[in-house]
């Protein structure tokens, strides 16, 4: 088991290089989640940003998990704060995000609360992983159930927390996918984008939404 551990970082793990996405290892990460659910109760997510890697990836654990009889949510593209929205707002036990990072992919796990799970489940899936089982397909398997929409309900409640014109603020952003969104959201409610300008709030990728 030495050598699984070697995959985990410190809010998931790696799935390998994102030129040749490992699919015997995201098979056994769905089938690791859903044994760990089957025991805890509730339904599971994936989420991916958009690359075609991430996707093989989510597509592949989200029909392990599915195989074994967990209710799993595809929720398509999107950013890690855009999963951990949706993992709050659909109250899935445990959603995975899947990113390509640095020419490999990575796996972000988040409970109901948005946030990294409990040492307990670090524990049980860790054990599930490496128990090295393959899927198997169990009479109640499920195929995984799309969810569209999820950045239009994370505009909207980040709108509806805003409350009101945000006219004359100024801020900048780079070019990650959480800063970039946040930009529309501030743009629409009045705010003022300037890359250059020598008053302003600056947002980057790292500091989420």
């Amino acid at each position: 088991c030495q050598s699984i551990r070697s995959y985990f970082h410190d809010d998931g793990l790696y799935l390998g290089k994102a030129a040749v996405p490992d699919g015997q290892l995201c098979v056994r990460v769905g089938t690791a989640a859903a044994a760990y659910l089957k025991k805890r109760g509730g339904t599971a997510a994936v989420m991916y940003d958009g690359s075609t890697p991430a996707s093989l990836a989510a597509h592949m654990t989200a029909e392990s998990i599915g195989a074994s009889g967990i209710r799993c949510f595809a929720f398509g593209t999107g950013t890690y704060d855009e999963a951990a929205f949706a993992a709050v707002r659909y109250g899935t036990a445990l959603t995975l995000f899947i990113t390509e990072e640095g020419g490999r992919l990575t796996l972000y796990f988040l409970d109901e609360n948005g946030l990294y799970p409990s040492r307990s489940f670090e524990r049980s899936f860790e054990s599930g992983l490496c128990s090295g089982h393959a899927v198997t397909v169990t009479s109640d398997a499920v195929f995984p159930s799309a969810v569209t929409g999820t950045r239009l309900l994370l505009a909207a409640a980040l709108q509806e927390e805003i409350g009101s014109s945000l006219r004359g603020f100024e801020f900048s952003a780079d070019n990650s996918a959480s800063a970039m969104l946040l930009r529309r959201i501030l743009e629409e409610a009045g705010a003022v984008y300037r890359q250059n300008s020598p008053r302003r709030f600056c947002f980057t990728g790292t500091d989420g939404l």
